[in-house]
């Protein structure tokens, strides 16, 4: 009788084992539906939020054109191509688009400060629809800002087709880096993400190595006639 009772009550300990293992499953089953349901309203309102931006600045764009403000229309409208390709749904675009977001990021930026701005494209044709990683250039840019620091600030953007490569080259006219510094830099953007560089660099770095692996190589270096910084994309096509 001892035995049977015993017996029993493990029986009984290991059911209540079940039920709370068989409770704690149905509740994390529960969290998970209502984690899930959560993720997927926030990707909902991701696609909805960049829409209702571009709706708004258009109509808004639309009403100043209509009374004349041709330049805040203009203004808008490369404030709404910017966002449209920094925000848009797919990350990759191709080399075209991402030329034509540089111009309209240039466009803004001359709105708030005056700057030199020369652009230098020699490529064929075909390239330009080239799929690359999108927003590469625009942290690049804005570095210029930053760091250049001149006060007649010259930026120069350059895209141009040798040897089978597709190079890439913004520069400025601005401090610079030191000698010990840009061999920093470009030790980092040897590696897969440059851990140590700005968060605009990082990104740049890790998206374009990540995209077409080895067949890319960045570097940093002092602009014409040893002046302001360089940096420079070389795609192998």
């Amino acid at each position: 009788l001892g035995a049977n009772s015993s017996a029993l009550g493990e029986c009984q300990e290991k059911i209540e084992q079940m039920r709370v293992e068989i409770c704690r499953l149905l509740a994390q089953v529960e969290q998970d539906s209502r984690q899930n349901a959560y993720l997927e309203n926030q990707l909902l309102l991701s696609r909805i939020n960049p829409h209702f931006i571009h709706n708004t600045l258009n109509s808004i764009g639309l009403e100043a054109a209509g009374q004349g403000e041709t330049q805040l229309a203009e203004t808008l409208r490369a404030l709404n191509n910017l966002l449209y390709h920094n925000l848009g749904k797919n990350k990759v675009t191709t080399l075209r688009d991402e030329l034509r977001a540089a111009d309209d990021y240039i466009y803004l930026q001359r709105r708030i400060q005056s700057f030199g701005y020369e652009k230098e494209i020699d490529l064929p044709q075909e390239l330009l629809d080239m799929q690359m990683p999108g927003f590469v250039l625009q942290p690049i840019i804005e570095n210029c800002f930053q760091h250049g620091k001149a006060r007649n600030l010259e930026i120069r953007l350059g895209a141009f087709y040798r040897d089978a490569r597709l190079c890439l080259m913004i520069e400025d006219n601005g401090q610079g880096i030191s000698r010990e510094k840009q061999e920093h830099l470009n030790q980092e953007l040897l590696e897969i993400s440059a851990h140590g560089a700005g968060i605009g660099l990082r990104y740049v770095s890790s998206a374009l190595k990540l995209f077409f692996a080895g067949g890319v190589t960045l570097a940093a270096g002092p602009g014409r006639e040893g002046r302001g910084t360089r940096i420079t994309i070389c795609i192998q096509i």
